[in-house]
């Protein structure tokens, strides 16, 4: 048990049922992200013109009459325009563009199906009759090469994010090996009281002399009283010994450090006498404060 001591707590350090500043984007940063994006894509979309979607061999038959103007192919289909205006009716075959909306049409432009078997008498055709003629390669969609392009840079990020989150929460990686594991009950959680505890009434009136010290530190040590540094609470397991040291300070109205024992013994020189100061230091710098050291006998 600690008393307060103004000294000890300095500025700018984190004071009971307040959380540490978060250092990596939450859900909402990436809620606009993807909204950025979307609205990106959107805006950089342009439909393509309509087109009359014509069969092949429609196609082949309107370039032998001198009906096509010019032909932009790919390995997969052919676009064009006619020389002069088609009058589609309502119901003709559309590519792109806005609907005819159940009404008659003049359209320029044209697409088909270029054979998977190949033609190869579709290029003498057009030369015959003096077709402009342009070869394209089929280009991927503007975001999918956004998207392959970011996506190797996004997923290191995210995990650089994810690493540094894990490492926040402290306590946990190997950085933080030598600081003690000590669970703290902030004032925030429901508060235990002595009400809550059954039995133990012996215990319990011996404690409220240090609940009392606790909340009125001042009277006592103005007549010389010194708070006890411990109390020893001995009981099998079960017998409400962590909910009494948790009630102590739900009466007294102060932060509750729980650990267990066994997080002291040394695995490696110095881990458990580094674990016992930082221990002792958090207590101190949200004193006045109750650690519960729970396992007592583990030590040994």
């Amino acid at each position: 048990m600690f008393p307060r001591n103004d000294n000890d707590r300095r500025d700018g350090q984190r004071r009971p049922g307040t959380r540490s500043p978060r250092w990596f984007p939450d859900g909402r940063f990436w809620l606009i992200l993807l909204g950025l994006l979307l609205l990106w894509n959107l805006f950089s979309f342009r439909p393509a013109p309509p087109a009359l979607d014509v069969p092949y061999s429609t196609f082949v038959q309107q370039v032998r009459d001198g009906a096509v103007q010019s032909v932009e192919m790919t390995d997969q289909d052919i676009r064009g325009t006619y020389k002069s205006p088609q009058a589609v009716g309502a119901n003709s075959n559309v590519e792109g563009g806005f609907p005819l909306a159940g009404r008659p049409a003049v359209i320029d432009r044209f697409s088909t199906t270029f054979p998977s078997s190949g033609d190869d008498r579709l290029i003498p055709l057009l030369e015959e009759r003096n077709v402009q003629l342009t070869a394209r390669v089929q280009q991927p969609s503007i975001f999918l090469s956004l998207l392959v392009t970011l996506l190797p840079t996004l997923l290191i990020v995210g995990l650089l994010f994810f690493m540094l989150r894990q490492q926040t929460r402290g306590q946990q990686g190997i950085f933080s090996f030598g600081r003690s594991r000590a669970k703290e009950h902030s004032l925030d959680r429901p508060t235990v009281r002595f009400a809550d505890v059954a039995g133990a009434d012996e215990a319990k009136r011996e404690l409220v002399e240090v609940v009392d010290f606790l909340k009125n530190p001042d009277r006592y040590k103005a007549l010389g009283a010194k708070i006890p540094r411990g109390a020893l609470l001995i009981g099998p397991p079960g017998t409400g010994k962590t909910l009494l040291a948790r009630a102590v300070a739900g009466e007294a109205g102060v932060p509750f450090f729980s650990t267990s024992a066994s997080e002291f013994v040394e695995l490696f020189v110095g881990v458990g006498a580094s674990r016992v100061r930082d221990l002792f230091d958090q207590a101190r710098r949200n004193a006045p404060a109750i650690v519960f050291i729970d396992e007592l006998d583990a030590i040994g």
